[in-house]
């Protein structure tokens, strides 16, 4: 700033004065956004986030997630303040002002030595199997696994099916490592027939429960005798049908024979005796 002063005689005088004059301060405001950057560690997998981004408002944690390429599997996070370093899901803890870096780490999944094979039976209680029915695992895995079923009695093989599809009662399933493979021994019942007769013929008849014309092994058969008119029921003969009542059971074991034999009643009325002929007595001949 100048000022001109004058005197009282009309001389004029310059005189110069300086002045520093403050300027206003100024004020930086608090940051408000944060930058995290995401990185993944040679390859093997992806990341979300991904590369860097800048957050305003800056939140206190940032979500974190690992996927890993096929062949690999996450190992690890690294950076400040990532929760759970351990976790492909995790997060990290943030703040205004601040830049960070989270990098995630995957590695390489070996190649697998081993591999399973799942044996089963079916029907239950058929048959067996060697190896015996369940689940092996097999390291180092061999290139085939040798297969042999033998049927329970009553019973017969019908074939492998699964991961070998063979007749034969002996098969080998092909094998290699990280192999999951089931088969299954198939197993039949046996069928047999049941034959009845009845002599002589026309004495009598006989039923059958349960009637079909086939039986497992080891189904039973209730046989029930009834004799015609004038005839009585002497015995059973055949397979383990044996005894004399009208009602006899018989086991299947294979193609099974029985037969119900009657006898003529004898009739004595002179002696006041109707019913089986006596030891000794003449049995009359079978009316016609």
């Amino acid at each position: 700033y100048t000022w001109t002063a004058t005197d009282t005689h009309g001389d004029k005088a310059s005189i110069t004065f300086h002045v520093a004059v403050a300027a206003e301060p100024t004020t930086t405001p608090d940051p408000t956004s944060c930058t995290l950057t995401v990185k993944v560690a040679s390859g093997g997998g992806t990341t979300t986030p991904a590369g860097t981004h800048t957050y305003d408002p800056c939140p206190s944690r940032v979500s974190l997630s690992a996927s890993p390429n096929a062949g690999y599997r996450f190992d690890s996070w690294s950076g400040s303040g990532v929760a759970n370093t351990a976790s492909s899901a995790t997060t990290v803890a943030m703040s205004a002002g601040v830049t960070k870096t989270v990098t995630a780490s995957f590695a390489r999944i070996p190649p697998p030595t081993q591999c399973k094979l799942t044996v089963r039976v079916s029907p239950s209680g058929g048959g067996t199997t060697t190896p015996a029915a369940g689940t092996r695992t097999y390291s180092p895995c061999p290139q085939s696994v040798s297969l042999s079923a033998s049927p329970s009695t009553g019973y017969r093989f019908g074939s492998w099916s699964g991961a070998v599809s063979s007749r034969s009662v002996s098969a080998s399933v092909p094998m290699r490592p990280g192999d999951r493979k089931t088969v299954t021994a198939g197993f039949t019942r046996n069928q047999y027939r049941l034959n009845v007769g009845v002599s002589p013929s026309g004495a009598g008849t006989v039923t059958r429960s349960p009637s079909k014309s086939h039986y497992y092994y080891g189904e039973t058969v209730t046989l029930t005798a009834s004799p015609s008119r004038l005839y009585y029921l002497q015995r059973w003969a055949g397979a383990t049908a044996t005894g004399t009542v009208n009602e006899a059971s018989v086991t299947i074991r294979g193609l099974t024979n029985v037969t119900a034999y009657f006898r003529y009643v004898c009739n004595d009325h002179s002696h006041g005796y109707f019913g089986p002929c006596l030891q000794g007595a003449e049995e009359p001949e079978p009316p016609p």
